[in-house]
């Protein structure tokens, strides 16, 4: 049974037996309130009894006292008595009125009455005549007074005052008895309906409140819960809710466990002083070392000196709410070799503990190192044979060998496009190297756009005869604040990919407006074969053609493209393209136009301090 019917029957039985014990308190007023209402009206009745036969005695005592001493002076009293008699005996019938047998004497005695009055009445009228002391007129009318006395002994029972008092008394002894065993019965059934509550209460709701209180604790605690709560009600079914979270909780702590332990990084859990809690197996794995052996130490034992510092300002960062994004550190493995981690951190406040993952990135580093190293050779043991082999053949093309014939010329201009598109491959990959470094640096200026495009033009005007592409140029009044070769080099390196992939006869547009008076937007337009949509989203990654069969074109190896969006986010701008197969592409790339401006924008203050 559901909780809420069961304390609901709890609670109606207290209710019923209140509601029974209020009926009969309600009995035992009504019945006090007619038992008062009796006695009440007994001594009412004894009141007015005893007021009419005063009455009535007066107004015989002045008839007895007029006969006998023929003294008619009092004869007024007797009949204002006699009009309040007729009165009081009306208030008499009237409080008699529900009782037959005190009805029937009050109407003999207003019966006897009428009969005496005449005889009365004529005793005062005629006292000198007709009843003279001891005449037989006198003694019949003493003999009919006497007649009527038994009247008023029965008037009298009526107006039993000691009955009156006894019922008063019985009345007070009953009302005392019966109201004192209604309080008593009502405190008993109170307390055992308290008891009755309480024990439900203690047994269906409290003590299994308290078991769900234990399970909660324990649950916190990853202690094992008790029993389950029998039942079919809302306590037991929280209760059971507690037991599927806790048994999920289980299968989710075993699942991570597993996870952790089956993952290939270094998972670590760090107290605040900064020791090792909890460890995975990768961890000691790329240590070299047991489980055993690294819960406990000191995180900083195992991160080599010339990195603690940084590694310790960037804990400290982090611990103060700082969001920094993963850092690089390097660790001694048990034997001294030195790994080197990427390190991701999180602090907890409420458990105080870092939580540490590191994914090792030494082959990384050491490609990283052999990339600087093919670098510095491309640069130093590439480049300057480079530079020789094309003044060489620059002086053969100009007539320092003699005269060649049209197959030596076709070979010369065939090894003077090959040297030049290798020296422009060198000179890519070192502008790339510098830009990830950081070691490119702008050398910015107040400079006029129309000059930008007119050397951008200039520069790859030649080409574009070639290959029968018309160059068009929309003029601009505009200036902006930037490294002119930079941005020349950045059209150029669009203008030439626009020709490449344009057909003879087409057109190219070059233009720059102003947006809001705070950033330039350069466009080049072309009219050749577009770009498949999926590649919109690559095409400036490195390394990136849109076909493989791109060297046909004379196409380069991928890095233009990557260059020009470096270069752009350098000068704290974003650069895009919009193209449709068919139709043409649309590069667009937008900077600052001042130094105010490039303040403001993503990247630009770096890029600012860069300049």
């Amino acid at each position: 049974m559901r909780l809420a019917p069961k304390v609901l029957i709890v609670l109606s039985v207290p209710v019923v037996l209140q509601l029974f014990l209020s009926a009969r308190l309600a009995d035992f007023y009504q019945k006090a309130e007619e038992d008062k209402a009796k006695i009440t009206r007994a001594r009412n009745v004894s009141a007015q009894v005893n007021l009419v036969l005063q009455e009535a005695f007066k107004m015989s005592k002045i008839v007895v006292y007029a006969s006998e001493r023929h003294d008619a002076s009092k004869n007024g009293q007797y009949f204002e008595l006699k009009s309040r008699l007729h009165s009081d005996v009306k208030k008499l019938q009237d409080l008699v009125a529900d009782n037959q047998q005190d009805k029937a004497i009050v109407d003999d005695l207003v019966a006897a009455n009428r009969r005496l009055e005449p005889y009365y009445e004529d005793i005062l009228n005629n006292l000198l005549t007709k009843y003279k002391k001891g005449s037989p007129e006198q003694l019949q009318i003493t003999k009919r007074i006497r007649a009527e006395t038994p009247i008023v002994d029965r008037l009298r029972s009526i107006a039993n005052m000691k009955q009156t008092a006894a019922m008063a008394r019985s009345y007070e002894a009953k009302m005392k008895e019966r109201s004192h065993r209604i309080l008593i019965e009502n405190a008993a059934t109170s307390v055992v309906m308290l008891v009755i509550v309480g024990l439900f209460l203690k047994i269906h709701v409290v003590g299994r409140l308290s078991i769900i209180l234990e399970n909660s604790r324990r649950f916190i605690s990853r202690e094992p819960l008790r029993m389950p709560i029998r039942g079919t009600d809302e306590i037991a079914a929280l209760d059971r809710a507690v037991h599927r979270m806790f048994d999920n909780l289980q299968d989710l702590s075993k699942e991570e466990k597993d996870s952790i332990e089956l993952a290939s990084d270094m998972i670590c859990v760090l107290d605040g002083n900064l020791n090792i809690c909890d460890a995975n197996k990768a961890t000691a794995s790329l240590l070299l070392c047991k489980r055993k052996q690294l819960i406990g130490s000191n995180f900083f034992d195992l991160v080599l000196k010339d990195d603690r510092d940084i590694v310790e300002t960037k804990l400290a960062l982090i611990k103060e709410g700082v969001c920094e994004p993963p850092f690089e550190a390097r660790f001694q493995r048990r034997g001294g070799a030195i790994v080197d981690v990427l390190l991701s951190l999180m602090w907890s406040e409420e458990e105080r503990t870092f939580f540490l993952v590191g994914h090792e990135i030494t082959e990384r580093k050491q490609a990283e190192r052999l990339q600087k190293e093919v670098v510095q050779m491309v640069s130093h043991d590439l480049r300057s044979p480079l530079m020789s082999i094309r003044g060489i053949l620059e002086l053969f093309d100009a007539g320092v060998g003699g005269d060649l014939d049209h197959e030596c010329k076709k070979l010369l201009e065939i090894a003077n496009r090959n040297s030049n598109l290798m020296l422009s491959l060198v000179n890519d990959i070192l502008d790339i190297e510098k830009l990830e470094a950081g070691a490119l640096q702008l050398d910015r200026k107040i400079v006029p756009v129309d000059e930008i495009l007119n050397q951008s033009i200039e520069t790859t005007t030649a080409i574009a005869r070639q290959k029968g592409v018309v160059l068009e140029q929309r003029l601009s009044e505009q200036s902006v604040y930037a490294d002119k070769d930079r941005l020349v080099q950045v059209l150029v390196n669009l203008i030439t990919n626009a020709i490449k992939f344009s057909d003879a006869g087409t057109t190219i547009t070059l233009s720059a407006e102003s947006r809001d008076g705070r950033y330039l937007d350069f466009e080049v337009i072309d009219r050749g074969r577009g770009i498949p949509a999926y590649l919109l989203d690559s095409i400036f990654d490195r390394f990136k053609q849109v076909e493989t069969g791109d060297a046909k074109y004379g196409a380069g190896f991928g890095l233009g493209l990557a260059i020009c969006k470096a270069l752009v986010e350098l000068h704290g701008g974003a650069i895009e393209v919009q193209s449709e197969v068919g139709k043409g592409s649309c590069f667009r790339f937008s900077i600052p136009a001042n130094d105010a401006v490039l303040s403001l924008a993503p990247g630009g203050a770096s890029a600012r301090q860069g300049g």
